[in-house]
């Protein structure tokens, strides 16, 4: 359609606003279809408003908590997830009445996962859990009653609810909405340099940003889960990130901040290449080596680029470098069995020992708390590297993995408030080094941390789901008392058999590798 216009003309030159075209042409479908098929139409359409309205999407939160909300996404989650006009958007939530409803939700989901527990408390959710999936649930039922028509709107509000996933058997995963966004952002051409000529400086420079956003994590989810990428390289031409595509900011953003997603892009690129290198025939293994020398190898350009002081993180110097060196040891994880040409364990184990020592420096710094969606996979996969020392490793390299797991699992029960994908999988990491301790005859593994509130067995969590708020502060709380599956545990899919969970977890090709898959070790009681 785009060619004929741009080769015949448009047809619509001659009225107001000639290139909203598109509705042209919907408005006459909608006449054309006659009176009574309208009238039912509108009839739907104020049936799905109304059922939206109990469901709390089109509430206020008050323009305090909803500010607290929105700087909270800018202060801790924007650096990775630039995909707004900062100014815009702070003038569109504090107009009241211009911000998409769609893109707010999602906006305040995004928010509540840092926010401070006095916010919290103040939007009348008992938990941080409930708050995120309260707000998730509102975007999500908005999106799918296309009550957007802003097609970049749909994109932005669809990368920021891929970063949540309420349960290992949950369909509407970050797989499904990273889908969304790819084909969406594909179908706006957004994949494609020529559709940026058109565009203002200010907007063409939003674009490259949402593109990449979307392009590092669409990458980086295909790569930890051996899935394919929603977007393929060889179609999309669009130039790397300078720093001319922040100039738009208001001058706050931190230098490293820019350069982390400037080289994070890069990152994803060299990723993408082992990503399609991995499927290359056997007669062709020096073609994959070779791509995994240059992911390997994108090191020296980090410690150049992007060096790091162990003894002095800051949130301006220094954290956003540690998370590029602790997503380059965990892809150097994911592929160095199945591309590298050496045969040499000592590879995974070297970076999954790095990657406890970023933990550590990030700890120590008090700034762990602010790790991004993206972090966890390189967590899970030097556990699982770790869990393979102590099942196979020597005496001493077997009691260093051991001590390198439990910390890691440490670590990780800090994040369980704010991520679910945290809980289940950190149970599933607890029976596996449980099982392995006891197959080297040690004393059972046992947690080093009692979980507070939401740190509980599954089954616990189902049972204290059993009974969950509806609607939220704005809305009317009701309480569903009957005898019935939870709605949270309906979405988490802890009712469901565990078996098929390996084949839904990060690195089962490095775990299948391990000897883990097809083994006693899968075969775990969830409900323990």
């Amino acid at each position: 359609m785009k060619y004929v216009i741009d080769e015949v003309g448009d047809p619509f030159r001659s009225t107001p606003q000639t290139r909203l075209w598109g509705d042209h042409l919907q408005l006459y479908m909608l006449e054309r279809l006659g009176q009574p098929t309208r009238e039912a139409l509108w009839r739907l359409h104020y049936s799905n408003q109304q059922l939206l309205k109990t469901q709390g999407a089109f509430n206020s939160l008050g323009r305090r908590l909803g500010t607290d909300l929105v700087q909270s996404y800018f202060t801790y989650s924007y650096t990775h997830l630039p995909i707004f006009q900062r100014h815009d958007l702070i003038t569109l939530h504090e107009s009241g009445a211009g911000l998409s409803p769609l893109v707010a939700n999602a906006v305040y989901f995004i928010g509540t996962l840092h926010c401070s527990s006095s916010t919290i408390d103040a939007l009348g959710f008992g938990t941080r859990y409930m708050a995120s999936t309260t707000f998730y649930r509102r975007a999500k039922a908005l999106y799918d009653a296309d009550c957007e028509s802003d097609g970049l709107a749909n994109v932005q509000a669809a990368i920021l609810l891929s970063h949540w996933w309420g349960g290992p058997m949950d369909p509407k995963d970050t797989w499904h909405w990273l889908g969304i966004a790819s084909g969406l952002a594909q179908s706006l051409g957004m994949h494609r340099s020529k559709s940026y000529a058109c565009l203002q400086p200010h907007r063409r420079t939003l674009w490259r940003r949402i593109w990449w956003v979307l392009y590092i994590n669409d990458i980086h989810h295909a790569a930890v889960f051996g899935r394919p990428p929603h977007i393929h390289p060889s179609f999309c031409d669009v130039g790397p990130l300078s720093h001319a595509d922040f100039d738009d900011d208001d001058g706050s953003r931190p230098n490293e901040s820019t350069i982390y997603l400037i080289y994070l892009a890069e990152l994803a690129q060299r990723v993408a290449g082992c990503l399609f290198a991995k499927f290359l025939p056997d007669d062709r293994s020096a073609e994959r080596a070779s791509h995994y020398r240059k992911l390997h190898d994108f090191k020296q350009t980090l410690s150049s680029q992007c060096p790091i002081s162990c003894s002095a993180i800051s949130a301006d110097k220094g954290f956003w470098p540690s998370m590029l060196h602790l997503y380059h040891c965990d892809y150097q994880i994911v592929f160095h069995r199945m591309l590298s040409d050496e045969d040499d364990s000592s590879t995974t184990f070297t970076a999954a020992g790095n990657v406890n020592r970023l933990l550590e420096d990030l700890l120590a710094s008090g700034l762990l708390a602010r790790a991004p969606f993206m972090t966890f996979p390189a967590i899970f996969a030097s556990i699982l590297v770790n869990i393979i020392h102590i099942r196979k490793g020597e005496a001493h390299i077997k009691t260093l993995a051991e001590s390198r797991a439990r910390f890691s699992m440490r670590v990780l029960a800090d994040f369980e408030d704010a991520w679910p994908i945290v809980i289940w999988t950190r149970h599933l990491l607890e029976r596996l080094l449980s099982t392995s301790s006891s197959e080297q005859g040690d004393e059972p593994w046992e947690s080093a941390v009692q979980p507070q509130a939401t740190r509980t067995s599954p089954r616990a969590l189902r049972d204290a789901n059993s009974r969950i708020r509806l609607h939220g502060p704005a809305g009317s709380p009701t309480e569903r008392n009957q005898p019935q599956p939870s709605p949270i545990v309906a979405d988490a899919g802890t009712e469901t058999d565990f078996a098929a969970m390996p084949l839904m977890f990060p690195f089962d090709d490095l775990a299948e590798g391990a000897g883990l898959l097809g083994t006693e070790l899968w075969n775990l009681d969830w409900h323990g």
